[in-house]
């Protein structure tokens, strides 16, 4: 196995990575991983964004809304029923296709403080891209109405390597002024965010929990490496 500069800045790498060609047990592949720690040491203060051009997986948690406005205003329909998308857009603000460059929320009905906790992954985020989250009102019979959208940049996600907080909605309809609360980070940022979640976990005797955040620890790494390599890059420029 090997580290990649992604992986590396700006503060080094400390956990476990999946061997490759470990040989078979019978007719099972032996999963086996390596716990290792590198530290960076006399490092400058440098962008991240400014050293590297690789794809990178980030790892996007939708939370929840507050403030939205009642699109389904009439007698008797009740309030939005609101839902998001998270959408990859390119340098030149076109989306990027493919079906792990977007994200879209369960709606959840008659509420205008929805509350999703979805996580998944978004690959082949580079310099210059940017994520848009837009919120939506679902809608049967018409179409969907739109009560909100924002973008975060580069520089605001890659550089920190981590965002979490409340995004203030734009286009979102006069006099009102709603929030969307998301987490977006690195897979290595997020690895460490669940490790220390984990470890506190252990300490109190959750090890199902904990168990659960080691195994999407592991699956982060894994489908973070596999992008990195040589077929993975190729595959992103096909897409």
């Amino acid at each position: 196995v090997e580290l990649h500069t992604q992986q590396l800045v700006p503060d080094g790498f400390s956990g476990e990575l999946k061997l490759r060609e470990t040989g078979y047990a019978g007719s099972k592949q032996v999963n086996a991983y390596l716990t290792v720690q590198v530290v960076i040491t006399g490092k400058e203060a440098v962008p991240v964004s400014s050293l590297v051009d690789r794809p990178v997986l980030l790892r996007v948690a939708i939370l929840r809304a507050r403030g939205l406005r009642d699109a389904d205003w009439m007698p008797g329909q009740g309030k939005s029923d609101p839902y998001v998308t998270c959408q990859l857009y390119d340098r030149e603000g076109k989306k990027v296709p493919g079906e792990r460059s977007h994200i879209k929320t369960h709606s959840m009905s008659d509420t205008l403080e929805p509350e999703w906790d979805v996580e998944d992954n978004i690959l082949g985020f580079k310099a210059g891209m940017s994520l848009k989250f837009e919120v939506w009102d679902e809608d049967f019979g018409k179409s969907d109405d739109f009560l909100g959208g924002v973008a975060l940049t580069s520089d605001e996600i890659l550089d920190p390597g981590y965002f979490e907080g409340e995004l203030q909605l734009e286009d979102a309809g006069e006099g009102f002024m709603p929030y969307l609360a998301v987490r977006v980070a690195t897979a290595q940022k997020e690895v460490e965010r669940l490790k220390s979640i984990a470890l506190q976990d252990e300490q109190h005797g959750s090890f199902d929990k904990a168990s659960n955040e080691y195994a999407t620890a592991r699956q982060i790494l894994e489908e973070a490496g596999s992008l990195q390599s040589e077929e993975g890059a190729q595959l992103l420029q096909r897409a």
